[in-house]
């Protein structure tokens, strides 16, 4: 018998003028409403980040804190880049219907993936390439 089925989320959230914050949840739907809604004390209520831009999810909880703290040490361009390259306008995900459905069918899947045409960085051999993920961005 098959265990229950765990989902993890590594996302970024924006302010109005970008500056980026990046979280980690087991809720993404939970948590960006705690964001929006300034429950969350810290660096992003301080900074108004209250727009979903970006997100991955992830079956294993090791991977995505190890992604989430990969991340975190990149630099700004970077993280720009990755987010961009899915979301160019930078997009408030979760205004979006069909986001909202991606991210409910994503807590069905039983396995992590690698996408690399939505995460140009890991085709190379980069650090934490071996980290694997799904998008959630449309």
């Amino acid at each position: 018998m098959a265990g229950r089925q765990y989902t993890y989320y590594v996302y970024m959230m924006a302010s109005i003028s970008r500056v980026l914050y990046i979280g980690f949840t087991n809720n993404l739907m939970r948590r960006t409403w705690e964001h929006k809604m300034n429950l969350v004390d810290g660096f992003s209520k301080n900074y108004k980040c209250h727009k979903l831009v970006y997100s991955e999810y992830y079956n294993d909880v090791k991977e995505a804190i190890a992604r989430e703290k990969q991340l975190k040490r990149w630099n700004r361009a970077k993280k720009v880049k990755l987010l961009e390259s899915i979301n160019p306008y930078w997009n408030d995900l979760s205004d979006d219907p069909k986001y909202h459905y991606k991210l409910l069918s994503s807590n069905k899947s039983s396995t992590s993936h690698l996408n690399s045409s939505c995460h140009p960085e890991r085709n190379g051999a980069t650090e934490g390439s071996e980290v694997e993920s799904r998008d959630l961005s449309l």
